[in-house]
C-alpha cells in the first residue's frame, strides 16, 4: 500500500491539507509550511526539537506519548508541533519505521488522532479516506 514515490508524495499532501484546513477554521491562519522554524514560540519550538530528536532517536513510541501532552494544549502550536512531528515521521523509510516498532499506517492513525483532538475527525477521514 505505501510503496511509490508517488503514492507516500500524495499522501504527504494529505497530511499537509489535514493541517492548513485545521488551521484555517480553527485558528484562522494560513500555515504556508510545516517547517519548524516557522512556530514562533520558543518553548514550543523546542518541544518540537525534543520529539525529532526522540524519533530520530528510535524512540517512536516515547516521543508520540510525549506528542499526546503537547496535544492537550490545544494551541496553534501543539498543531504544528503535530504536523511538523508526523510529517517528519512519514519522511522515514519503512526499514527505519520498521526497526522501531511502527508503521506508515501508525502514522496516518496519528495524524487522525490529532484531528480528533482538534475537532477534525471527520475532516481528516475524508483526506485519508481509504488510506
Amino acid at each position: 500500500m505505501f510503496g511509490t514515490g508517488y503514492e507516500e508524495d500524495f499522501i504527504m499532501r494529505q497530511i499537509r491539507g489535514i493541517i492548513q484546513v485545521i488551521a484555517h477554521l480553527l485558528f484562522g491562519v494560513e500555515v504556508e509550511s510545516l517547517a519548524p522554524q516557522l512556530i514562533e514560540d520558543a518553548k514550543a519550538r523546542q518541544d518540537l526539537e525534543t520529539l525529532l530528536t526522540m524519533a530520530d532517536d528510535g524512540a517512536l513510541a516515547e516521543a508520540q506519548e510525549c506528542l499526546r501532552l503537547v496535544m492537550g494544549e490545544h494551541s496553534l502550536n501543539a498543531l504544528r508541533i503535530g504536523a511538523a512531528f508526523y510529517t517528519h515521521l512519514y519522511e522515514k523509510d519503512d526499514a527505519f519505521l520498521e526497526a522501531h516498532g511502527c508503521t506508515r499506517g501508525d502514522i496516518l492513525r496519528g495524524v487522525r488522532q490529532m484531528a480528533e483532538e482538534f475537532g477534525a475527525g471527520e475532516l481528516a477521514e475524508l483526506f485519508l479516506a481509504g488510506m
